[in-house]
């Protein structure tokens, strides 16, 4: 199967693009295209694909589409690169065979080297329905397992791929496994077998990863479960929770870390290890560690674990998380915390609060623990809540780390952003200041940080909206339908500020980014996905920003640094 070439084969596929189709050239030269970053040549780039090292080239492999659409038929594009700073796109590695068991897609994969050839596992789509979505409704899982290999491995850029007449190696499931979902193999090698697992849903039972072995990755005989999530009571048996999972391959033995997620903001992680010649040959992991009921931070990106101290060392043990909330105290809404001087501080939302509060919920609640979490001390926070307030409530907690018990819980607010501040551990609280926000805009993914001598700054997106939001969502059925060009398209700056009396008074804010960002752009091709990621450092004398969004046309992390001199 030929490659497409870089500059011509991929745009070729823009045809179905509405609107003018961005050309190379208009890309190149656009002020908001990064420029240390992989992208495609033009048009939609999602998962990274089976990166691979041979003879001194790293090759990089990414899902592309043809049309900015999540469900567009995917493709496999290709880049090369010899430092990982300077790629190079070479085009085309796999596409949809007309007729084949890939006929509606390549997806996600790996790339490993098979007898020196360097071969692609990955996953192919194919119905016979008008969609996907149909197919699996008729209980039909539209995955099979597939292979190619390189054309010419003397060929310094890999740039043609060949799929094997056995395709598809695998075509369903393991028998037994009443799968809703079957695809984005994982392969490695030990000892003389290859082994690969897939992920996997199991209805009414929630992740599984089924576990292969081959001699030559062409033939695949199924072994048993790698790995299975925990029935999840709470959960809709119609939709089993989504699994992580990384593989940790040593000389000594192999780890395995999988996270169990239902449809509570709760997770579990499970550390599984592979040791010892009777394991390694059975492929059974024996689980050593569990650690329940961690929670997402909503400022930013996800996090597991507080790196500062809440779950202790995490290079070197496990140890319990527990649950912010408790049955007198239920949380409903966003949650925010941090740690410092061996305290934790939590704000979140609460449902109901003890009676004797005579407290009308839902109510803002604000606790500390001095035991890593296992216990709280609660407190209702001063202020209102939003009605209907819920995940994205939006409280954010930051702890001082040059006083022990000062905490500032900062919310957004129709003014700007509103501060409380308590220097006796959450006992009493100041009255709130806010911050201003710039005139008929809101607020949004407000995240703050302290530096270790006691600055405390603030960023967030001031968004200034251009049209009605909420246009669009009739007969939406996702996130990726209500998110359409002309749901919200809004622009945004990134605004900064900072405090040096732990949340009392703050300097003027001032706008970081250079210029007001570009609004949705059917010509530019993307939308508001990842609009919700921006973080925050400081050190003793830089404030450090980055956030993400890709109204640009291209997904991409900008970063700021400002002298914590200049805020005034």
């Amino acid at each position: 199967m030929a490659a497409a070439s870089a500059t011509g084969g991929a745009l070729a596929l823009s045809s179905t693009l509405r609107g003018q189709a961005p050309t190379p050239r208009t890309l190149a030269s656009d002020r908001h295209r990064p420029r240390f970053h992989l992208m495609p040549p033009s048009l939609w780039l999602n998962d990274p694909n089976g990166p691979l090292h041979f003879r001194g080239r790293y090759h990089l492999f990414y899902q592309y589409a043809p049309a900015i659409n999540n469900f567009a038929t995917k493709y496999w594009g290709h880049a090369v690169s010899t430092d990982l700073v300077h790629w190079k796109n070479v085009g085309i590695a796999l596409a949809p065979t007309p007729g084949g068991p890939d006929k509606n897609g390549c997806w996600t994969g790996s790339a490993v080297i098979v007898d020196g050839i360097p071969t692609i596992v990955y996953t192919g789509a194919t119905w016979s329905a008008e969609s996907e979505r149909a197919e699996r409704a008729k209980g039909i899982i539209p995955e099979r397992q597939m292979v190619a290999i390189a054309a010419d491995p003397n060929d310094p850029n890999l740039t043609k791929w060949i799929k094997i007449p056995e395709n598809p190696v695998l075509a369903a499931p393991p028998e037994g496994i009443r799968a809703i979902g079957w695809r984005d193999p994982a392969v490695w090698k030990e000892g003389d077998a290859w082994y690969m697992t897939i992920g996997c849903g199991e209805a009414g039972k929630g992740g599984i990863a089924p576990l292969y072995r081959s001699k030559d990755v062409r033939s695949w005989t199924y072994l048993h479960p790698l790995a299975v999530a925990r029935p999840d009571p709470s959960q809709d048996p119609a939709r089993p929770g989504r699994s992580m999972l990384h593989l940790q391959p040593s000389s000594a033995d192999h780890r395995l870390v999988h996270a169990e997620g239902g449809s509570r903001p709760v997770r579990v992680i499970r550390a599984h290890r592979l040791a010892g010649r009777q394991a390694r040959d059975s492929g059974r992991f024996v689980e050593r560690q569990v650690v329940r009921g961690w929670k997402e931070r909503r400022s930013g990106a996800a996090s597991l674990a507080d790196r500062r101290a809440h779950v202790g060392r995490w290079r070197c043990q496990w140890r319990m998380v527990y649950a912010f909330d408790s049955p007198e105290w239920p949380q409903s809404g966003g949650s925010g915390y941090d740690v410092a001087n061996g305290m934790m501080g939590i704000a979140y939302v609460a449902s109901s609060v003890p009676a004797s509060l005579n407290a009308r919920c839902p109510c803002r609640v604000f606790g500390v623990s001095t035991d890593d979490g296992k216990t709280f001390q609660r407190y209702l926070l001063p202020g209102t809540t939003p009605a209907g307030a819920g995940p994205g409530a939006g409280l954010i907690v930051v702890a001082n780390p040059t006083r022990k018990g000062m905490f500032t819980v900062l919310s957004a607010s129709s003014n700007g952003v509103d501060s409380y501040v308590t220097e006796d551990a959450g006992k009493t609280f100041t009255k709130a200041v806010s911050v201003p926000a710039v005139p008929t805009t809101s607020v949004a993914n407000l995240t703050a940080a302290y530096s270790p001598k006691g600055v405390m700054a603030l960023i967030w997106r001031t968004v200034y909206p251009l049209s009605t939001p909420g246009a669009g969502r009739a007969g939406a059925r996702g996130w990726h339908d209500v998110w359409s060009y002309s749901d919200m398209p809004e622009q945004f700056e990134i605004y900064s500020t900072v405090s040096r009396d732990g949340g009392k008074t703050f300097s003027a804010p001032f706008e970081v980014s250079t210029a007001r960002s570009p609004g949705v752009s059917r010509r530019r091709g993307m939308r508001n996905l990842g609009r919700d990621f921006v973080s925050v450092a400081v050190d003793d004398d830089f404030v450090h920003m980055t956030w993400f969004d890709d109204r640009a046309g291209f997904r991409a992390t900008w970063y700021g640094r400002v002298p914590v001199a200049d805020y005034r």
